[in-house]
């Protein structure tokens, strides 16, 4: 069954990020290629400044924790850059269409923005042959990103205006690049790749009615958003549907409004209603064989509820909301634990636990101190 999507209304005036300081790599400028670099890492400039910098191994949120390795960078307190591949084509598979073609979409756009992050929008170059139907090791332009790299550090505005003239002005261009990139890649490697009629239809439909080369970011949000996220963003969904059900769990559909006047789309795994007018703004995090979900995911998770536990105002229809934010994490283990809590209550929980997963149930427990941020373990064993 299909879940309710709630439409929520809130705004936000400054992010402030305490967690504990992430152990990064650091490459001399020299030697930087975003290819071979670590996925989370830090990169020092000839003036000596440094930038942190995440790269993405794919243009969604969903597949590879990226938001893990953002999350990683964030620690920094100078610029925050992450380098995203625009498109990512791993070939047509052997049977059509049996292998996986992403973009870019508008509500990555919004958490980037909201979380003052750089967006370098980039193309794969090169890759290797995997078989006739499918590449593999697939290459950024590197000239590319670290030009791109040092006109943010020469940059003197802030990541929302970055984005948002990166976007409107190189999307169209950089997809266009990407496209003829697979084209070449295909025909160099003898692999068949996914066919490009319905991407040039893609761009056409996103295109900017008065400048064609340039994105019409109007459009590219209402094709990126899903047909549930659509309705909300309409506010077509039934009215209401969840206001007399207590604990009645909806997907979560945000529209953010910041300092400069802004408006983002964002979502959320659940919308918990405690009561009319108190919610729980929760992320799940589930494994089934391990004790716990990966550390990636954890912080995929601590992410967004990061910018979540920091709206000042929130709102469903005219009614103001009461909420709080929680890392929901489920796993092989037994038992029910809230977090934070005192060492010596983690300690006793995971008593018979590997050491690798009590180290990180320690290391959220601090984090989500540091961050004012609700946690709850919850055995999958009873």
């Amino acid at each position: 069954m299909t879940r309710p999507v709630v439409y929520l209304q809130g705004s936000i005036q400054s992010l402030r990020f305490n967690g504990q300081p992430a152990n990064l790599p650091i490459y001399d400028w020299g030697e930087f290629d975003i290819n071979t670099a670590r996925p989370a890492c830090k990169i020092c400039l000839p003036d000596g400044a440094e930038i942190a910098v995440s790269k993405w191994t794919g243009p969604k949120r969903t597949r590879t924790y990226p938001l893990a390795k953002v999350y990683d960078t964030y620690s920094h307190s100078g610029k925050v850059v992450t380098v995203i591949p625009i498109l990512k084509d791993e070939g047509r598979g052997e049977r059509e269409n049996d292998t996986n073609l992403d973009r870019v979409n508008f509500i990555t756009l919004s958490w980037m923005n909201l979380m003052g992050v750089y967006v370098i929008l980039a193309w794969y170059c090169d890759a290797d042959k995997k078989d006739a139907y499918r590449i593999t090791h697939q290459r950024l332009d590197n000239s590319y990103v670290r030009q791109k790299i040092e006109d943010i550090a020469r940059y003197k505005m802030d990541a929302h205006h970055w984005n948002r003239d990166h976007f409107v002005q190189e999307f169209i261009s950089i997809y266009e690049k990407a496209l003829q990139s697979y084209k070449e890649i295909s025909q160099r490697l003898g692999v068949a790749m996914h066919g490009q009629d319905e991407q040039f239809r893609f761009l056409d439909r996103v295109r900017s009615a008065a400048n064609p080369h340039e994105l019409d970011l109007a459009k590219y949000a209402e094709h990126s958003l899903s047909a549930s996220e659509r309705a909300a963003l309409r506010e077509t969904i039934t009215e209401h549907q969840l206001e007399h059900a207590q604990s009645a769990s909806a997907k979560g559909f945000f529209e953010i409004r910041n300092y400069l006047g802004g408006i983002y789309y964002l979502t959320v795994d659940e919308v918990i209603f405690e009561n009319n007018n108190r919610i729980i703004i929760q992320e799940s995090k589930n494994s089934t064989r391990h004790t716990l979900p990966s550390l990636n995911d954890i912080k995929d998770g601590l992410f967004k509820l990061l910018l979540f536990s920091q709206i000042q105002e929130l709102r469903r229809d005219d009614v103001s909301l009461q909420f709080r934010v929680r890392l929901r994490l489920t796993g092989a283990f037994e038992g029910t634990l809230s977090l934070p809590t005192e060492s010596r209550n983690i300690e006793a929980f995971t008593a018979n636990w590997k050491e690798s997963a009590c180290r990180n149930v320690l290391w959220l427990n601090e984090e989500l101190a540091r961050l004012c941020i609700e946690g709850i373990l919850e055995g999958n064993d009873g």
